[in-house]
């Protein structure tokens, strides 16, 4: 027996250039954020020096790594939108499929109205899902290994600290509640 989720990604075959797209879009605003805090902390390090040749050049290149950022998250936000679209308009065709075969006694049993509410908020539900939950939930993957090589790549000794803390925060913040 399949299990729901991958029923909808089996759906989405022909979706996944979007969807790789979205998540490449994803994994390099994440590598440009990573970017963007190295350059702020070179800035900071060049204006406490008094170095005004470094800090006219990471200023340029703040603003620089911005204006990607601003690019990466445009488009990201357009790919994001045509690939809800594709997903939600896919997945109703396959649901409305599924309701047209269901026999009439089954149909009977439930208001027309349950019918329709469950339909609509059921599929808007799982398209979020797939469009956004699923997306981040692979980009903050990424991004969470990024920040982990690049304390590693300024600091080792940093490094111990970080796995010593990791999952005692971890432990904290799903004892409180917040997850």
């Amino acid at each position: 027996m399949d299990k729901p989720i991958l029923k909808i990604i089996k759906m989405l075959k022909e979706d996944k250039k979007f969807l790789y797209l979205i998540i490449t879009l994803s994994i390099l605003l994440n590598l440009v954020f990573i970017v963007y805090i190295n350059f702020v902390k070179n800035l900071i390090n060049s204006v406490i020096e008094f170095n005004m040749s470094d800090v006219f050049k990471w200023v340029f290149l703040t603003g620089l790594v911005l204006v990607l950022d601003i690019l990466f998250n445009f488009s990201m936000i357009i790919y994001k939108k045509k690939f809800y679209c594709n997903v939600l308009s896919r997945l109703r065709m396959a649901f409305f499929k599924k309701i047209n075969n269901i026999s009439l006694p089954v149909l009977e049993r439930y208001l027309n109205a349950d019918l329709i509410t469950r339909f609509t908020d059921d599929l808007i539900e799982i398209t979020k899902f797939i469009s956004g939950s699923f997306i981040e939930v692979i980009s903050n993957a990424v991004l969470f290994m990024m920040l982990f090589v690049y304390i590693g790549l300024n600091d080792w000794r940093l490094l111990p600290i970080v796995v010593i803390l990791l999952p005692v925060t971890i432990y904290t913040v799903k004892k409180l509640g917040i997850y």
